[in-house]
């Protein structure tokens, strides 16, 4: 479980800055791994503002042009000294469009990459350049220039998108004036990363909130479950399915059925946890065992009077639904529905048991190729006899 305190349950967009990456370059690499962290998010997107695409252009082409005047110097120095460089210099006349090749390359990227346009926000653009023109903070001066625009409607935009849907984002950007804007503007609820990799250690090491809550929801059952056999709780009705048959053979003439005693034995899974995070609101099923008692009801042979018959089913699955609500922890945890059913028999050999486990693994996406086309799972079967030791499995 996360300990890190920056990510929060309902992130639902993860929001570039131009200073994501090292001294405000792109790395397209970098970017189109990005994707492969937050596969355990489906919903989270990866916002790009406009003004951070066009910066990044920008901040490529000045590269290329340093690196061609760069080229130009060396090449005439070398050939002053009597060197062949065998360089190839760009000509003058045919400069590298870097900006468009960098625009086109992010603007073709695709979910869960979303370009955030000022076209479905002109508002910011108006505020940005207002804040400059002001020097509303995060705007400044820079070498006696009011600068502060392009980052203002950048952050302006992921707010704005924000609002629109109702979410919560994060921002990754090494610039401090991120946070400046942020305060200037009251938002409180934004986390800033200083850079992708302390992103990715926070995704990664990150769990959904109900994962989170199964050791507490745990604890809170097997304490009901104390209460129960203490007889300080109950169960409350049984809804039962084909335990009848089990105690008591057939009931056909059966007027009516009890479940006189619950015995509870193991819990064996938690399961379907659910919760509301606005409300607050929780339910899961709880899947135990237990000897339960059953208890029918018949006319005599001669039709005088009603007369009982007992019959104990041992090993019962149960599964219990319950409710809970969540503050800091989990509280008034409630049953609402129990039912029980007898175990199904166990397997009568191990072909049997690999069979139906062949069945199930062939199904999970990759692994279909484990069983051959006759469907008998050759290649499996081979493996898992070896893993266990030429046994087999036992029902």
């Amino acid at each position: 479980m996360s300990d890190n305190p920056l990510l929060h349950d309902n992130l639902r967009a993860i929001v570039l800055d131009t200073n994501a990456m090292g001294g405000g370059s792109l790395n397209m690499n970098t970017l189109r791994e990005l994707p492969k962290i937050t596969t355990k998010f489906p919903d989270l997107k990866i916002w790009i503002p406009e003004p951070v695409i066009w910066e990044w252009a920008t901040h490529a082409q000045q590269t290329y042009t340093d690196a061609v005047i760069a080229a130009r110097s060396a090449t005439r120095k070398l050939a002053q000294a009597g060197i062949d460089s065998g360089l190839i210099i760009p000509s003058e006349k045919k400069p590298l469009d870097g900006q468009a090749q960098v625009i086109t390359s992010l603007e073709s990227l695709v979910s869960p990459f979303q370009i955030l346009r000022l076209l479905d926000h002109p508002e910011v653009a108006v505020n940005a350049l207002r804040d400059q023109i002001l020097l509303t903070p995060p705007a400044k001066i820079k070498s006696g220039v009011k600068t502060g625009a392009a980052d203002i409607a950048s952050l302006r935009l992921a707010q704005a998108e924000a609002d629109d849907n109702g979410i919560v984002y994060a921002v990754v950007s090494s610039d401090g004036d991120i946070h400046r804007a942020l305060q200037q503007w009251g938002i409180s609820n934004v986390t800033v990363f200083p850079n992708l990799k302390v992103l990715r250690e926070a995704l990664l090491a990150f769990q959904p909130l109900e994962l989170r809550l199964i050791t507490p929801l745990l604890l809170q059952v097997d304490q009901v479950f104390k209460d129960i056999r203490a007889g300080a709780a109950s169960l409350g009705k049984i809804d039962e399915h084909g335990l009848s048959e089990e105690a008591l053979g057939s009931k056909d003439d059966l007027l009516s059925t009890d479940i006189d005693d619950v015995h509870l034995g193991k819990i064996l899974l938690l399961r379907s946890v659910e919760l509301d995070q606005e409300s607050g609101y929780g339910t899961a099923e709880v899947i135990a065992t237990g000897n339960v008692q059953v208890t029918g009801w018949r006319m005599d042979d001669r039709g005088d009077e009603l007369v009982s018959d007992s019959g104990t089913v041992y090993d019962t699955l149960l599964t219990i639904a319950v409710t809970f609500t969540v503050d800091e922890t989990i509280e008034d945890l409630q049953i609402e529905s129990v039912t029980a059913r007898p175990r199904s028999d166990g397997y009568d050999d191990d072909v049997e048991a690999l069979d139906e486990l062949v069945g199930i693994t062939a199904e999970v996406p990759g692994l279909g190729a484990l069983v051959g086309d006759d469907g008998n799972g050759l290649a499996f079967r081979q493996f898992a006899m070896g893993r266990a030791g030429g046994t087999g499995f036992s029902g």
